[in-house]
């Protein structure tokens, strides 16, 4: 399962001068080429985690299914998201490769 710290911040407009700093300070970085990233995420029938993670609770968890670019022959993956405070786990399981999107939902069904 891999780890990592996770940090979040809110900016307004005129924000731009900290944006910069923070950059500039390398607290960010790019760690994958630009890609479209596609998700569908499970929740219960209240929304339970929706509502976990608007109302910011520290320890959470989510389900999603994630493929990136085009689905045509793209590797999809189960994935388990657990957040305890900044501190996010990530189990990744791969359901293999689909054709289109009709072919995933028929797997998903």
């Amino acid at each position: 399962m891999e780890s990592r710290i996770e940090k979040k911040f809110t900016f307004q407009p005129g924000d731009e001068k900290k944006i910069s700093l923070l950059l500039i300070e390398g607290l960010f970085s790019r760690h994958y080429e630009n890609r479209k990233v596609n998700s569908i995420y499970y929740d219960t029938s209240d929304l339970n985690s929706l509502w976990d993670n608007i109302n910011g609770y520290s320890k959470r968890c989510k389900f999603r299914v994630r493929w990136y670019n085009e689905i045509k022959n793209s590797e999809v993956f189960f994935e388990i998201k657990k957040k305890i405070n900044q501190i996010t786990y990530k189990k990744k399981f791969s359901l293999g490769n689909f054709k289109n999107l009709e072919s995933l939902n028929n797997y998903l069904e």
